[in-house]
């Protein structure tokens, strides 16, 4: 697995990585799999795709969701069927919540109650937050220490998988199933210092609107038109508001780069979290060279330990 923050180059580093090792690709990427979401997600050129085989791309339609078990299940057969091809896989993306999933698995749950969580939040506004984070201290108390005293959506959930199953959350989380990367994983990640990453954020915004992105975003706003989902994804969130007037095409960008600059922070904060990370320092575009030869050796080298 390969993953890394917005703007690293993990793309140009993984297709060449991929061809190195003998792997297809499976896109680690929630944004990725909508189709015609082009250029703003910087899916691989045709030219790439011809190299190396590219999976779970283009999957569903902008307006339509995708959730993290549905990609679990369609990631699930790709891997079964790169293998029966006696191929490696390479999953290659940034999006943290696929990779802690396919790093630790998922818990499924029956369909929650609405009328349920109405009873919660109604709870909550007549007595506070604090009185619904106590029940969840004594219904789950592992939970109740993981998730702020404040924070009403997640207190709210925690208490909702409780009553749809009978079990605490901490509980279904430690018996998670749909476990698909192997326990050591191999993971490594490419870092650049901050300040060459927020120009290379920078200089990737440009040639996104360059290329085309304002008129992508109008295309998809006339059919089949933008989800829930899709719709706050960063480069498209700041376009739509400049096609609705609402930011001028100069404040999209930088609000882009902003927005860009910020969720890399989030995604350092995730991939601290990784016990198995791998980092790969980074400080130039010649270094991409560089990390493909000791990513090879990484993932050749720790593969050769797992088999034995």
């Amino acid at each position: 697995m390969l993953v890394g923050f917005t703007a690293s180059g993990k793309k140009k580093v993984g297709v060449t990585l991929a061809e190195r090792i003998d792997a297809e690709i499976i896109s680690l990427d929630s944004m990725k799999v909508y189709r015609q979401m082009d250029i703003g997600t910087a899916k691989p050129s045709s030219a790439d795709r011809r190299r190396v085989p590219f999976h779970l791309l283009d999957v569903v339609d902008p307006c339509e969701s995708f959730s993290v078990g549905k990609y679990l299940e369609a990631a699930r057969d790709r891997v079964r069927e790169i293998h029966e091809r006696r191929r490696r896989v390479l999953f290659l993306g940034g999006t943290a919540l696929y990779m802690n999933r396919l790093l630790h698995g998922l818990f499924s749950t029956p369909p929650l109650d609405p009328r349920y969580k109405a009873e919660l939040l109604d709870d909550a506004s007549r007595r506070g937050t604090l009185y619904l984070h106590g029940r969840l201290r004594g219904a789950d108390p592992a939970s109740a220490l993981t998730i702020h005293q404040n924070d009403l959506k997640r207190i709210v959930r925690a208490l909702e998988v409780i009553h749809a199953t009978g079990k605490p959350l901490s509980w279904l989380k430690a018996n998670r199933t749909m476990r698909m990367i192997p326990n050591p994983a191999v993971v490594a990640g490419l870092r650049w210092p901050r300040e060459t990453l927020e120009e290379r954020i920078r200089r990737r915004t440009r040639k996104m609107l360059e290329a085309g992105l304002v008129e992508e975003v109008r295309r998809i706003l006339a059919d089949p038109g933008f989800g829930s989902e899709s719709g706050k994804a960063i480069g498209y969130a700041e376009i739509i508001d400049h096609l609705y007037g609402r930011l001028s095409l100069s404040e999209a960008e930088e609000a882009i780069n902003r927005n860009s600059l910020s969720f890399a922070t989030k995604q350092e904060t995730w991939y601290r979290r990784v016990e198995e990370m791998r980092w790969v320092a980074m400080a130039s575009a010649v270094d991409l060279d560089r990390a493909v030869d000791e990513l090879a050796e990484y993932f050749l080298t720790s593969e050769s330990e797992l088999t034995g």
